[in-house]
């Protein structure tokens, strides 16, 4: 008899998380495109990110300077908006070279490839 319980329960249980997962999809608030007006209007400022759980301070400036600091390190470099990407140049931690990346939002939070960062 106790046989017969186990799959009804476990359906059950499958279902439950489903609907869960379903419910939290619709709540859950979206990622969405910010366009190249709305990077723009966001640079220059200070900014908090997150790197792969590394947690970096940057100010950029009007004048497109821009400096970093993570755990008593710095870096400088460079910022600008091409088309509707973020670029940045560090001269240490990206060896100087350029990268440029859509920015998403969601909600306070913005993103470009893996580093996630909010306004100041």
């Amino acid at each position: 008899m106790l046989i017969r319980f186990r799959l009804p329960i476990a359906a059950g249980v499958v279902m439950a998380f489903v609907a869960v997962g379903a419910i939290a999809s619709e709540v859950r608030p979206k990622w969405q495109y910010v366009s190249a007006d709305a990077v723009k209007q966001l640079f220059p400022g200070r900014f908090y990110a997150l790197h792969e759980g590394h947690k970096v301070r940057f100010v950029a400036l009007e004048n497109g300077e821009l400096h970093g600091r993570a755990y008593g390190f710095t870096d400088t470099g460079r910022w600008r908006v091409s088309n509707r990407q973020l670029c940045i140049s560090l001269q240490k931690w990206f060896k100087g070279r350029t990268k440029c990346a859509a920015v998403i939002r969601n909600g306070d939070w913005y993103a470009v490839k893996r580093v996630l960062f909010r306004k100041l």
